[in-house]
């Protein structure tokens, strides 16, 4: 077993022993919301199930997760452009929410979904603006993946170090035009990754994470 896997798997028993205390949910979402986010809201009856996929592997260096650019194809929806993890909606021939993750992670990056094994669910997250109520899992595939993006869904496929997420120099703040909000939003939050801006909802979610592998 080579050191880089003994140190994916560490972490994956890191991951799952730190969950089964509880989440911390909100108070981790919250650094990295920017200010027109409610801070509190019901989920509505009609918002739409979807699940994403923090997708851990290893290379020849250390741990690393699949972020997805989307393409910029279809002006109906509201996160084209944005970086984010593979998923999607949740259908009915789904047997789970789980399942609905690890299907859109290999439809849109291609790995094998045999390969994915579940390491732990994170909290759920409601998005307004696309009426999506989004359930993040962790997973990993405990070998260098063999990727095959989907090029009507993903402009780029970028296997991100797990310890960009640990650098506290890759949280910035700027100002962004937001159309979906009809404004500028002010001081926005986000991680510095490849030269592009993760925020929103993904970089709530990776900011979960990065509480429970840090317990800040």
């Amino acid at each position: 077993m080579s050191h880089d896997r003994q140190a994916l798997l560490r972490l994956v028993e890191d991951i799952r022993h730190r969950t089964d205390s509880g989440l911390p949910g909100y108070d981790a979402h919250r650094p990295m919301m920017h200010l027109h986010r409610p801070t509190a809201f019901e989920v509505p009856p009609g918002a739409r199930l979807a699940a994403v996929m923090i997708c851990l592997f290893e290379t020849d260096t250390e741990p690393h997760f699949v972020l997805i650019e989307r393409n910029n194809s279809d002006p109906r929806d509201r996160h084209s452009g944005q970086m984010s993890f593979p998923g999607g909606k949740h259908d009915p021939e789904d047997t789970s929410l789980w399942h609905t993750a690890v299907r859109e992670t290999h439809e849109e990056t291609g790995i094998d979904a045999h390969h994915i094994v579940h390491v732990s669910d994170l909290t759920p997250l409601y998005i307004p603006v696309s009426n999506f109520w989004v359930h993040p899992f962790v997973g990993v595939v405990e070998r260098v993946p063999q990727f095959k993006p989907d090029p009507r869904e993903v402009a780029a496929l970028l296997p991100t170090p797990l310890s960009w997420l640990l650098d506290p120099s890759r949280r910035q703040v700027t100002d962004l035009p937001a159309p979906a909000y009809n404004t500028v939003l002010p001081a926005v939050p986000f991680f510095d990754f490849h030269q592009r801006m993760v925020w929103g909802a993904t970089a709530m979610i990776l900011n979960e994470l990065k509480v429970l592998l840090t317990d800040e």
